[in-house]
């Protein structure tokens, strides 16, 4: 193709894209979520760094996984000093750079939305409390 078919030709937004361009319109296209090497079946664990009530959609708590892969509808519990707190189901997640995601593994950093722990009693969940698959 030459120049002049470039410049008054069909235009394709490729053509007048660097490639750097092109990589970031994929990135953004493919949003990136953090994944390991770690099965299912594995033991999964999330470190709390901050918890919070937030109206009309219930506790938040935010933090990271270290260890296996957290999906929306996991039911957990959250544990101190080898002690559940509660038992809860992960209703929704949010991940740095997206709306929602489906499932966070080992590496990531997210906010969990859990399920049936009210205004009242979130405040029992402290900083550093872990998050395990049941």
């Amino acid at each position: 193709m030459g120049i002049l078919d470039k410049l008054f030709g069909e235009k394709n937004n490729d053509d007048l894209m660097t490639d750097d361009e092109k990589e970031l319109r994929d990135y953004e296209q493919n949003v990136y979520m953090a994944e390991s090497a770690v099965a299912d079946g594995t033991s999964s664990e999330f470190v709390i760094d901050d918890v919070d009530y937030v109206m009309n959609k219930g506790t938040v708590v935010s933090g990271s996984v270290t260890g296996g892969i957290f999906s929306v509808g996991d039911s957990v519990k959250i544990i101190r000093n080898n002690e559940v707190i509660f038992s809860t189901e992960i209703t929704h997640i949010n991940q740095f750079g997206t709306n929602s995601a489906m499932r966070v593994s080992e590496g990531a950093n997210a906010d969990f939305v859990l399920k049936d722990i009210g205004k009242q009693d979130y405040r029992r969940i402290k900083v550093n409390d872990l998050i395990k698959k049941i």
